[in-house]
């Protein structure tokens, strides 16, 4: 059981904690922070549990981000945090790099395995940027107020030199946790201050960006500046991508993430197998979406509504907007940019009359729009350029003249109308008032410079680049392969790694403590069940007593698909790409078994070669075995195995009985014991 769902939880955490005390101790601990981050850090509080220091150090912070393994702590932090800088993600959910000024994790590590440990140093550094900081906390080996168990880990100085000797530089210093070891003297924990001097790019993502325009010039519109922000913003992560408007020329080949807009582009890309994310911009035909993309994205509620109507629905994401320099206007007004691509310039434009009182701009498509906003006491404008205005600080007036709009506008921008005006993505839609002169003369009259900084914070709450990039990276990869595999055999480390490599899964590798095993690969996390492989010994499958700790104690993804195999199992090539593109509950493949059955292994292992064919005759004891079977996350978590060598089969049945969705899959392969000496003659084309 999560600990998060005991009825105890807060005694079995925290011993000897009242509400009074958490409050109290999380308050202190984000004191001890706050030398590392200010009012525009961002921070990541790793291992958040509760949200007891975090919803003290957002006080404080631009933009903080929970991340914890357990969701249950997850919904309490969400419930006593009610803070619109703050997010809240499990570790699966959260795609960021090298974004954050101060990553902390306090209490956590000894919790951990040591290739844990290692993993979650490893990702803190993805997440800082350069120059951030990280500080981590761990019970000291000599301090007489913990105890080493089977979920707590005592460090000794020696240890935390090793993982501090992963970041560029590092110091250790000795302290206490606020609320701990007051029964004791001297210093009960260590700290570990970690340095980041550099930016990394650690196990990138390869993303495709298209649309009709990607230049990010101003003369090619907002939709051209929103895919290059995507663009910009994706490589300060660490990702590699690639910016097109001509995707046809890679239609054959694969990315993690295709993230695109306009009709023409997606139909030149549409038959490409990788996971597509398609974002509508506004009404125009040209942006509305069509069939055949994982997943949509509009803008404001306007342009979902207007894709429902034409049968695709989508998910709400507000643009991603760079967030500058706030520049205050001056007091009295006095410049004026307009924000148009220059088609928008006719003979009939009802801003002509303003240069006659005001200095006057037509925003130049040659020159990068952020320079031009930076001259400006306030911007005319629609769409994205009222958005870029925003994030520097720039009064706005919603308004324009376009053929597919006509002459309208929404008016000056406050804090009283912002929330009404945005649901049509500052369009002029909202409103649609016909843009006069004595109209514009009056909306101008309402500019006060002391907006400046209620329009720029509202923008950074809402359209935070690397917050809304975040949300596109959720669809990257697409549904994810879980290898949960049983380990024991270690020298089979090397030969699995290579082979599993190039697959595109994650494969947990599953020990009990006295099998442990280093992995160095991010694909690769390694499960630590805390007892000792000898209390099994006596059962005839012991190795189900670890895919029973994986299923009852690991996060499992709903929508992910896990497989149970050995660690002597292959599968042919094909098999994993085939069946990320299946949605069933249960998909069933079949099962090549080698060409001999060795002669010199117990009778009870003492398998068949003939090929179990994927079929529903198959689900029964003795033809069925876990390498057939790919399970959807929510339905494999509802069920955990026997120990005994029937197992599997009962398992499949039980699955039957209660009706779960299954597709059977004949031409997918499953290679049993592909690596047991003396079962295969020749190696098959994997």
């Amino acid at each position: 059981m999560a600990a998060s769902q005991r009825e105890d939880w807060r005694d079995y955490v925290l011993p000897r904690k009242d509400d009074a005390d958490l409050e109290r101790e999380g308050q202190i601990e984000a004191q001890k922070l706050a030398d590392y981050y200010n009012e525009n850090s961002i921070v990541v509080d790793y291992g958040c549990g509760i949200g007891r220091v975090l919803k003290y150090v957002a006080e404080g912070a631009y933009r903080v981000i929970g991340i914890d393994i357990c969701s249950g702590f997850l919904d309490k932090a969400k419930e006593a945090v009610k803070r619109d800088n703050v997010e809240f993600y499990l570790p699966e959910e959260y795609h960021e790099r090298n974004v954050a000024d101060l990553v902390y994790a306090i209490m956590v590590l000894q919790h951990n395995t040591k290739d844990n440990q290692v993993a979650i140093i490893e990702n803190i550094k993805k997440i800082l940027k350069k120059g951030g900081v990280a500080v981590i906390n761990f019970p000291r080996y000599e301090s007489p107020y913990y105890a080493e168990t089977e979920i707590l880990h005592k460090f000794k100085r020696e240890e935390i030199d090793a993982l501090g000797n992963r970041f560029d530089s590092y110091k250790i210093v000795e302290g206490n946790l606020a609320g701990y070891a007051r029964e004791s003297s001297g210093n009960n924990e260590y700290y570990l201050i970690g340095y980041k001097e550099s930016e990394i790019a650690n196990d990138p993502y390869r993303v495709l960006i298209t649309s009709r325009f990607v230049s990010g010039k101003t003369a090619g519109g907002g939709s051209s500046r929103f895919m290059k922000c995507v663009a910009d913003t994706l490589e300060s992560m660490g990702h590699s991508v690639i910016s097109t408007s001509d995707p046809a020329s890679y239609a054959d080949q694969r990315f993690d993430l295709i993230i695109g807009s306009h009709q023409r582009q997606f139909n030149d890309i549409s038959k490409n197998t990788s996971p597509k994310v398609w974002i509508s911009h506004g009404i125009i035909p040209d942006e509305i979406l069509l069939p055949g993309a994982d997943h949509y994205i509009s803008v404001s509620g306007e342009v979902r509504e207007k894709n429902k109507n034409n049968g695709i629905d989508s998910e709400t994401i507000l643009q991603p907007i760079a967030i500058g320099k706030r520049i205050r206007p001056n007091d009295t007004l006095a410049n004026i940019l307009i924000i148009r691509r220059p088609e928008y310039n006719t003979p009939h434009d009802p801003f002509t009359f303003l240069s006659k009182i005001y200095n006057v701009k037509i925003s130049d498509p040659n020159i990068p729009i952020e320079s031009q906003i930076e001259w400006a006491d306030l911007c005319i404008t629609v769409g994205r350029g009222a958005l870029e205005s925003m994030a520097q600080g720039k009064p706005v007036i919603i308004a324009d003249n376009r053929d597919y709009n006509g002459a309208i506008g929404d008016g000056y921008v406050t804090s009283d109308n912002i929330a009404e005006i945005a649901k049509c993505n500052f369009s002029g839609r909202r409103y649609r008032i016909p843009i006069t002169n004595k109209w514009l003369k009056s909306e101008l009259d309402k500019y006060n410079a002391d907006d400046s900084e209620t329009l720029y914070q509202y923008i950074r709450k809402n359209h935070d680049a690397h917050m809304i990039v975040n949300k596109y990276l959720r669809f990257a990869g697409g549904k994810q392969i879980h290898l949960v595999m049983p380990f024991w055999r270690k020298h089979q480390k090397d030969v699995l790694t290579e082979a599993y490599r190039p697959m595109n899964i994650i494969m947990h590798p599953i020990t009990f403590e006295d099998e442990a095993v280093e992995w160095d690969e991010q694909w690769i996390l390694p499960v630590a069940v805390p007892f000792h492989s000898s209390k099994y010994g006596h059962l005839q499958e012991p190795q189900n007593v670890k895919r029973n700790w994986f299923i009852q104690n690991h996060e499992i993804i709903d929508s992910d698909y896990y497989v149970s195999c050995d660690d002597d199992d292959m599968y042919e090539s094909n098999v994993f790409n085939e069946i990320k593109k299946m949605d069933d509950d249960v998909v069933i493949i079949s099962m090549k078994r080698g060409n001999r059955t060795p002669s010199n292994i117990h009778h009870l292992r003492a398998y068949g070669t003939n090929t179990l064919d994927a079929e529903p005759r198959c689900i029964g004891i003795g033809s069925i075995s876990n390498q057939m079977s790919f399970v959807k996350g929510s339905v494999f978590k509802k069920y955990t195995y026997d120990y005994d060598h029937c197992a599997d089969g009962r398992l499949a049945i039980l699955r039957r009985e209660n009706d779960e969705q299954t597709a059977f899959r004949p031409d997918l392969f499953a290679l049993f014991n592909y690596y047991e000496p003396g079962r295969w003659d020749i190696r098959v084309n994997k």
